[in-house]
C-alpha cells in the first residue's frame, strides 16, 4: 500500500455530512457516496489501495456497470469503537472488489495480512 494525501476532501460529501448528519452509511445519500467514490478514484490515481491495481471508474459513473471496486472503511463501521470514523473521509479508500479469489480488503483488513503502509486515523 502507498501513501495517500487524504488533505483534499470531497467538498460535495463533506457538506452533505455537515448539513444531513446521516446515521448509518448504508442509509446515507447513495448519489454523495458515488460522488465520494468518484472523489477516492481520482484520489488514488485510479489504484487499489492496497494491491495498486488499476480499476475502472466507480460503478455508475460512466456507460458501463462495473461491480469490481468498493469503498472500504479502513477502521470498520460495523465496530462501534469506530462508529466516529464511519462518514470520516480519512477512513475511506477505494479497493478492488473481484480481481482475486478474495476482495482485497478481506485480505488485507479482515484476515490481518500485513501491509506496509495504512492512513493514519486518529481514533
Amino acid at each position: 500500500m502507498r501513501y495517500i494525501d487524504k488533505s483534499k476532501p470531497c467538498e460535495p460529501f463533506s457538506e452533505y455530512v455537515a448539513k444531513s448528519k446521516p446515521i448509518a452509511w448504508d442509509t446515507s445519500s447513495k448519489g454523495k457516496r458515488k460522488r465520494l467514490a468518484l472523489h477516492l478514484h481520482q484520489e488514488q490515481g485510479g489504484l487499489c489501495a492496497y494491491c495498486l491495481e488499476q480499476l475502472p471508474l466507480p460503478q455508475g459513473a460512466n456507460d458501463t456497470e462495473i461491480d469490481i471496486s468498493h469503498m472500504d472503511h479502513i477502521r470498520q463501521k460495523g465496530n462501534p469503537l469506530f462508529k466516529h470514523l464511519e462518514f470520516e473521509q480519512r477512513n475511506l479508500v477505494f479497493s478492488c472488489k473481484g480481481y482475486r479469489l478474495k476482495p482485497c480488503y478481506v485480505i488485507f483488513l479482515v484476515e490481518n495480512i500485513p501491509f506496509a503502509h495504512i492512513p493514519q486515523i486518529r481514533t
